[in-house]
């Protein structure tokens, strides 16, 4: 999924600059709720479609993290409806986050879009970030995959709503 998801990151950090940010916003808030409320009312678990499948998703995760950095709804869509290990399925979707991250960054610094403002954002964002992956790591390994599944589909149809409001 690598390869497609920086091609992904490339093109979404260019198109910050080309397309306009609200329709981009209302794309995908309509996107992630269309999403979230089908896989709440239709919670079947697949197994692995194809690796083209997995590709196309890297590339839609890519293109999303690249222009928001936000990347992560078709990535967790896509792995969570497998009935896989959850603890796999979240290392795989972090490892993705962090190459989408570490990709957008040089890309993003390169067209001018980072400032001294966001550096200090990110540092005072940070302790907060930490913070949450140990309380999401705690709690994750007491809920059952299901209900884990369950609060994937809620938590991203409510920021499909954020994003719709927000647009």
């Amino acid at each position: 999924m690598l390869p497609p998801l920086l091609v992904g990151v490339l093109v979404g950090v260019t198109a910050l600059r080309h397309v306009e940010r609200d329709l981009m916003v209302s794309i995908l808030g309509v996107s992630v709720l269309v999403i979230s409320v089908w896989n709440l009312a239709r919670p079947h678990l697949t197994p692995h479609e194809s690796p083209r499948l997995d590709r196309a998703v890297a590339l839609l995760g890519g293109l999303l993290g690249g222009a928001f950095n936000t990347g992560g709804p078709p990535i967790i869509i896509h792995l969570y409806r497998r009935p896989e290990n959850p603890e796999a399925l979240k290392a795989t979707i972090l490892w993705l986050f962090l190459a989408i991250s570490l990709s957008r960054l040089p890309m993003a610094a390169a067209q001018g879009l980072i400032d001294e403002s966001i550096w200090l954002e990110a540092a005072l964002a940070a302790p907060a970030v930490v913070a949450g992956v140990v309380i999401g790591v705690a709690l994750a390994r007491r809920i059952h995959p299901d209900r884990f599944r369950r609060a994937c589909w809620i938590a991203l149809g409510l920021l499909g709503v954020v994003l719709l409001v927000g647009a």
